[in-house]
Protein backbone atom coordinates (compact mmCIF):
# COMPACT_ATOMS: atom_id res chain seq x y z
CA UNK A 1 0.00 0.00 0.00
CA UNK A 2 1.13 3.78 -0.69
CA UNK A 3 -0.49 5.14 2.28
CA UNK A 4 -3.13 6.75 0.19
CA UNK A 5 -6.84 6.26 0.69
CA UNK A 6 -8.10 5.65 -2.67
CA UNK A 7 -12.22 6.01 -3.75
CA UNK A 8 -13.55 3.54 -5.30
CA UNK A 9 -16.77 4.38 -7.94
CA UNK A 10 -20.30 3.33 -6.86
CA UNK A 11 -20.30 1.59 -10.87
CA UNK A 12 -16.73 -0.23 -9.79
CA UNK A 13 -18.12 -1.50 -6.29
CA UNK A 14 -21.58 -2.75 -7.77
CA UNK A 15 -19.48 -4.38 -10.05
CA UNK A 16 -17.56 -6.22 -7.73
CA UNK A 17 -20.09 -7.41 -5.00
CA UNK A 18 -21.28 -11.17 -5.32
CA UNK A 19 -17.85 -12.08 -7.10
CA UNK A 20 -14.91 -13.70 -5.47
CA UNK A 21 -13.42 -9.94 -5.93
CA UNK A 22 -16.03 -8.58 -3.70
CA UNK A 23 -15.36 -6.30 -0.42
CA UNK A 24 -16.34 -6.14 2.74
CA UNK A 25 -18.51 -3.32 3.19
CA UNK A 26 -18.53 -1.38 5.90
CA UNK A 27 -21.42 1.65 6.73
CA UNK A 28 -19.39 3.83 9.10
CA UNK A 29 -22.37 6.60 9.20
CA UNK A 30 -22.04 8.28 12.50
CA UNK A 31 -24.98 6.99 14.58
CA UNK A 32 -27.58 10.68 13.69
CA UNK A 33 -27.63 10.02 9.98
CA UNK A 34 -27.55 6.16 10.20
CA UNK A 35 -30.97 5.98 12.41
CA UNK A 36 -32.57 8.23 9.71
CA UNK A 37 -31.76 6.46 7.05
CA UNK A 38 -33.49 2.97 6.63
CA UNK A 39 -31.39 1.65 3.85
CA UNK A 40 -28.19 -0.01 3.49
CA UNK A 41 -25.76 -1.08 0.60
CA UNK A 42 -26.51 -4.65 0.03
CA UNK A 43 -24.07 -6.66 1.80
CA UNK A 44 -22.82 -4.05 4.23
CA UNK A 45 -23.01 -3.89 8.15
CA UNK A 46 -22.89 -0.98 9.93
CA UNK A 47 -20.08 -0.27 12.26
CA UNK A 48 -19.52 3.42 14.42
CA UNK A 49 -16.64 5.72 12.74
CA UNK A 50 -15.43 6.42 16.28
CA UNK A 51 -14.67 2.42 17.63
CA UNK A 52 -12.47 1.71 14.17
CA UNK A 53 -9.85 0.40 16.88
CA UNK A 54 -12.46 -1.79 18.56
CA UNK A 55 -14.15 -3.92 15.44
CA UNK A 56 -11.06 -3.68 12.94
CA UNK A 57 -10.26 -7.47 14.20
CA UNK A 58 -13.43 -8.88 13.10
CA UNK A 59 -12.64 -7.45 9.73
CA UNK A 60 -11.96 -11.06 7.15
CA UNK A 61 -8.29 -10.61 6.97
CA UNK A 62 -8.15 -11.52 3.33
CA UNK A 63 -10.64 -9.33 1.98
CA UNK A 64 -10.13 -5.99 1.11
CA UNK A 65 -12.87 -3.74 2.86
CA UNK A 66 -14.97 -0.58 1.32
CA UNK A 67 -15.96 1.78 3.85
CA UNK A 68 -18.49 4.15 3.10
CA UNK A 69 -20.65 7.28 4.74
CA UNK A 70 -23.76 9.74 3.87
CA UNK A 71 -21.35 11.46 1.43
CA UNK A 72 -18.13 10.03 0.90
CA UNK A 73 -16.32 12.49 2.84
CA UNK A 74 -14.62 13.02 5.86
CA UNK A 75 -16.12 9.75 7.95
CA UNK A 76 -15.47 7.28 5.39
CA UNK A 77 -12.30 8.50 5.06
CA UNK A 78 -11.25 8.93 7.70
CA UNK A 79 -12.47 5.56 8.51
CA UNK A 80 -10.33 3.61 4.98
CA UNK A 81 -7.24 5.94 6.47
CA UNK A 82 -7.46 4.27 9.73
CA UNK A 83 -7.47 0.58 8.52
CA UNK A 84 -5.18 1.60 5.81
CA UNK A 85 -2.51 2.47 8.70
CA UNK A 86 -3.51 -0.40 10.92
CA UNK A 87 -2.57 -2.45 7.38
CA UNK A 88 -6.06 -3.12 5.94
CA UNK A 89 -6.64 -2.79 2.03
CA UNK A 90 -9.38 -0.21 2.32
CA UNK A 91 -11.10 2.24 -0.07
CA UNK A 92 -13.90 4.60 0.15
CA UNK A 93 -17.18 4.95 -1.45
CA UNK A 94 -17.14 8.04 -3.98
CA UNK A 95 -20.06 10.12 -3.06
CA UNK A 96 -21.05 7.38 0.16
CA UNK A 97 -24.42 6.06 0.59
CA UNK A 98 -26.06 9.45 -1.57
CA UNK A 99 -24.31 8.25 -4.53
CA UNK A 100 -24.89 5.01 -4.71
CA UNK A 101 -28.20 5.77 -4.94
CA UNK A 102 -28.29 8.68 -7.07
CA UNK A 103 -26.87 6.07 -9.70
CA UNK A 104 -30.35 3.85 -8.80
CA UNK A 105 -27.91 1.17 -7.49
CA UNK A 106 -29.96 -1.38 -5.55
CA UNK A 107 -30.26 -1.11 -1.44
CA UNK A 108 -32.30 -2.98 0.86
CA UNK A 109 -34.27 -1.84 4.40
CA UNK A 110 -32.72 -2.20 7.77
CA UNK A 111 -34.08 -4.80 9.73
CA UNK A 112 -33.59 -2.97 12.47
CA UNK A 113 -30.89 -0.54 14.18
CA UNK A 114 -30.26 -3.23 16.94
CA UNK A 115 -29.60 -5.79 14.18
CA UNK A 116 -27.59 -3.74 12.15
CA UNK A 117 -24.27 -3.08 14.78
CA UNK A 118 -24.62 -7.30 15.01
CA UNK A 119 -22.63 -9.56 13.08
CA UNK A 120 -21.85 -9.23 9.14
CA UNK A 121 -23.94 -12.84 8.97
CA UNK A 122 -27.05 -10.93 10.35
CA UNK A 123 -27.76 -9.30 6.96
CA UNK A 124 -30.39 -10.01 5.16
CA UNK A 125 -30.02 -9.58 1.34
CA UNK A 126 -33.75 -7.90 -0.14
CA UNK A 127 -33.75 -5.85 -2.95
CA UNK A 128 -36.24 -3.37 -3.35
Amino acid sequence: MDGNVHPVSPSELYGRLGTASAPSLVDVRRDEAFNEDDKLIIGAYHRPPEDVSRWLSELPAERPVVAYCSHGREVSQGVAASLCAAGVDAAYLEGGVSGWIDKELPTRKRLDAATETGSPASTRKSIE
